[in-house]
């Protein structure tokens, strides 16, 4: 009975937090970042060139901003047709990644204060809206892969310092060195407060100092390794590129954003990411239970009852102080220092749940020695009703109210979340220790009365379906334009596009890849003929300025043709093409 039960922690773990990451993955089109990141995918399948992927919009160009580790994952499994190239294919990796940083996260909060704190800190990190949904672990960029390494990172250093056995030290040592070298290779600089992190932990926790000296040589070969790992692509690049590497990765993406900033969009206040993400924890409900868990963990680090308790401290402290001296700050660079105050709140939760499972178990030890055996098989019930109280609280948060029937009997309707969830606690009652119950029933009171994160996780969880698609729409339809038109004898020439760069975002290009991105200036020439002339028409993208110096020089002409109005461009379907317009309409809001 105790290990099905064991069992029933990492279940729901996955059940409930790792494989929805993977639905409607697909849904939503490309993102600007994830349309410079799949372009350069497209590069590596398109030209075999694995070592240069190509940037956006400019084929010729190799991406130096980042290391293409990411670029390989994504793109092996598509090369061998293992995975599909699309919305789909290119953001799997990333699903995967934060499914197993979902896993890690979960392990450390065991080992902190048990399977209740880590499912909790799965739990708060699943309803952080922007972790899920912005530039996080179901997108197509580096973000989801550098959580994960921190989370390994972290895990396995701490498992490290508590073994005992040479062959598994070495083990979790090598699994740190793989964890740093996926965060290295994937989003460099960012990477690099990882062993700042493990570092001042080893120094300043007394027996993993110890620790550290008796391994100390086992960490410098584990270097050498890790270098002799990412050294030769930057060591090919240089040779190729020279000093425009150095200036690239390091000049315009590092050493510029820490001063200044590459985008004035990017410019905000020292406390930025103190206040942002006390806003989002705010509105998913963590932000009270985060606060507890955190004064709870730092009063028994003073008093000294959890030791490894200081690593989580500076996972956070340490890093998020040094990026907030830099100047250029965006929320996603946040993204791997989330987990520490996650685990701090799971943290919370199981002290409450372990002083009131403590307080039943007192007052209910001789009602529960005096039953006996009879509860056995009612045991076995409680187990069946909560597994089907949890899943039938996450089918009605997904897909909505329930119904399930024979012919015209209705046989069972569930319309509330709280209902099953109510009967999964009850059910608990009759499982190991009366405390249990009590605990549980606790956090039903606490979850009704105080904002908690599994508002936003429901939340969360309705919201993985949706996603709007009007480019890769539009790109659809022009494309069955284009095939009927050559079907016909004539020409498809694909979409004119003068965008200048300041109103170009990479989606428009990765979608609707044409001719004249980046123009200095339009063609009058080209735009009357593809807008005006039966037979030539196309499609034509132009920044909204510069078609209303068009239809003022050409005195309206053209203007009769439908358009459609897009962050920064208009899009103009002239003849055949202004079918496409109704894609618009069909797109999820």
């Amino acid at each position: 009975m105790r290990e099905g039960l064991s069992r029933l922690p990492p279940a729901l773990v996955l059940i409930g937090f790792c494989f929805p990451l993977f639905i409607g993955l697909g849904t939503a089109e490309l993102a600007n970042d994830e349309a410079i990141y799949s372009f350069a995918v497209e590069s590596i399948l398109r030209t075999g060139d694995w070592l240069s992927p190509r940037s956006s919009p400019n084929l010729p160009i190799v991406f130096l901003e980042k290391p293409p580790l990411k670029f390989w994952i994504v793109a092996a499994p598509i090369s061998l047709g293992l995975l599909p190239l699309n919305e789909f294919g290119l953001r799997f990796w990333d699903a995967v990644f934060g499914a197993m940083a979902f896993g890690y996260v979960f392990l450390l909060g065991r080992r902190l204060a048990g399977s209740v704190c880590g499912i909790v800190a799965v739990l708060v990190l699943f309803a952080h809206g922007p972790l899920i949904f912005d530039h996080g672990l179901r997108s197509n960029n580096m973000d989801a892969a550098l959580v994960l390494a921190y989370c390994a990172g972290v895990y396995h250093y701490l498992r490290w310092a508590e073994s005992t056995v040479r062959r598994h030290r070495l083990m979790h040592l090598a699994a740190v060195g793989a964890a740093f070298s996926l965060g290295f290779m994937t989003k460099f600089v960012a990477a690099l407060f990882l062993p700042v992190v493990l570092g001042a932990s080893a120094l300043l926790i007394p027996s993993q100092r110890r620790r550290l000296v008796d391994d100390v040589w086992r960490w410098l070969a584990l270097d050498g390794v890790v270098v002799a790992l990412v050294l030769p692509w930057f060591v090919y690049q240089y040779a190729e590129h020279g000093q425009i590497l150095v200036e690239v990765m390091f000049g315009d993406h590092v050493y510029t954003r820490f001063t200044s900033f590459a985008d004035p969009h990017h410019l905000n206040p020292w406390h930025f990411y103190i206040t942002a993400v006390y806003s989002e924890l705010a509105q998913s409900g963590s932000a009270w239970w985060v606060g507890l868990g955190l004064a709870l963990m730092l009063a028994d680090l003073v008093r000294g009852r959890l030791t490894e308790g200081w690593v989580i401290i500076l996972w956070f402290v340490l890093p998020v102080t040094l990026i907030s001296l830099g100047s250029s700050k965006l929320y996603h660079y946040f993204y791997p220092y989330v987990p520490p105050l996650a685990l701090a709140a799971g943290y919370g939760v199981a002290r409450l749940a372990r002083e009131l499972s403590a307080f039943g178990e007192r007052r209910f030890a001789r009602r529960a020695a005096a039953a006996g055996g009879r509860y056995r098989v009612v045991r076995q019930v409680a187990l069946v009703v909560i597994a089907a109280g949890v899943l039938v609280a996450l089918a009605t948060a997904v897909y909505g109210p329930l119904r399930i029937g024979w012919g015209d009997r209705l046989l069972f309707r569930n319309t509330s979340i709280e209902r099953p969830l109510i009967a999964a606690v009850l059910a608990s009652a009759a499982i190991g220790r009366a405390g249990t119950s009590v605990a549980a029933a606790a956090a039903i009171v606490a979850w009704l009365l105080l904002p908690t994160p599994l508002l936003g996780y429901f939340s969360n969880l309705q919201q993985l379906r949706s996603g709007a698609h009007p480019v890769r729409s539009m790109a659809e339809c022009i494309r069955r334009v284009d095939a009927e038109r050559q079907a016909a004898g004539l020409e498809a020439p694909g979409v004119y596009a003068p965008v200048s760069e300041a109103a170009y975002l990479h989606p428009y290009f990765y979608y609707l890849r044409g001719s004249g991105w980046h123009a200095r200036s339009i063609d009058p020439v080209v735009i009357r003929e593809a807008l005006v002339v039966p037979g030539r028409e196309r499609p034509v993208i132009l920044d909204k300025v510069r078609f209303a110096d068009y239809l003022q020089q050409s005195g309206g002409e053209g203007g009769y043709v439908t358009s459609v109005n897009w962050p920064n461009v208009v899009l103009l379907l002239p003849g055949p093409y202004g079918a496409c317009r109704a894609t618009q309409q069909l797109t999820p809001r």
